[in-house]
């Protein structure tokens, strides 16, 4: 699924930007944590939980509770993360505190 493997990649970037790149900074997020979920694909090459870290992101593939999840579609969940389309655009769903995702997507490159 090419959506799928368009939002790992993404989701690498801001994990591990290229030299001289900037890193997202979530230092408002503290503690919190990110669910993207893909509901059209295979559960493994479609669920990623978003940690804050010291500088940056990190992402780990799989399944988890964090405090606000986004899923839906691939393809709409790409444009979701590249800010090509609102949260919570239909039929993407947004579950739990929006806030945390409205700032990572804030502090996304593009």
């Amino acid at each position: 699924m090419i959506a799928a493997d368009g939002i790992d990649e993404w989701l690498g970037f801001l994990a591990a930007p290229e030299p001289g790149e900037d890193r997202p900074s979530l230092a408002g997020l503290h503690g919190k944590a990110l669910h993207v979920h893909v509901t059209d694909g295979e559960v493994a090459a479609g669920e990623w939980m978003i940690f804050p870290a010291a500088g940056g992101i990190t992402v780990e593939p799989g399944h988890g509770k964090g405090d606000v999840a986004v899923r839906g579609p691939a393809s709409d969940l790409l444009l979701v993360l590249m800010r090509r389309l609102p949260p919570g655009d239909p039929p993407v769903e947004v579950l739990g505190d929006r806030a945390v995702l409205d700032e990572l997507l804030a502090a996304t490159p593009f």
